[in-house]
């Protein structure tokens, strides 16, 4: 029984993943492009401060030293400024796709900053918030961006 579920789970997981992979290996001809975000100047003032605030709150090392209520605060005031950004209809209709994806990663690493039983778990998920705002920051300074494409 076992053996069927780890099965099907594998099969699964593979099927999902085939496809990414072959267009993986088309990407090359569109890479320029599909790593440009073209955040809107309101937008990266805001992503720009969430992430100096983010690295305040964890400077020289003090992210390893958080308690669990200060985890719980610090991703409650990234949740609220989250909230804030996908609240504005006017910025979120302008919002490439992948902005989006990244701001509900950056919510995900936030749940578990606030939800996780165990410090370590907490960690991880404060690394991942910081690792998406990261990559946010750097595919925003990408200077080889084509235009974005006019939305009609």
């Amino acid at each position: 029984m076992k053996f069927r579920i780890a099965l099907a789970l594998t099969l699964i997981t593979a099927s999902a993943v085939a496809p990414q992979l072959a267009a993986a290996d088309d990407a090359p001809a569109a890479a320029p492009s599909a790593k440009c975000l073209h955040p809107s100047p309101q937008l990266h003032g805001k992503m720009t401060a969430l992430q100096a605030r983010v690295a305040a709150a964890t400077q020289a090392g003090k992210a390893l030293d958080l308690t669990p209520p200060a985890f719980e605060a610090l991703a409650l005031d990234i949740e609220r400024e989250l909230a804030a950004i996908q609240a504005d209809s006017g910025l979120m209709k302008t919002t490439s796709v992948p902005v989006k994806l990244l701001l509900s990663d950056i919510r995900d690493g936030t749940v578990l900053m606030r939800q996780a039983t165990h410090t370590d778990a907490r960690r991880i998920g404060l690394v991942k918030v910081m690792q998406d705002l990261e990559a946010y920051r750097r595919a925003a300074a990408r200077t080889d961006c084509e235009p974005p494409p006019v939305q009609q």
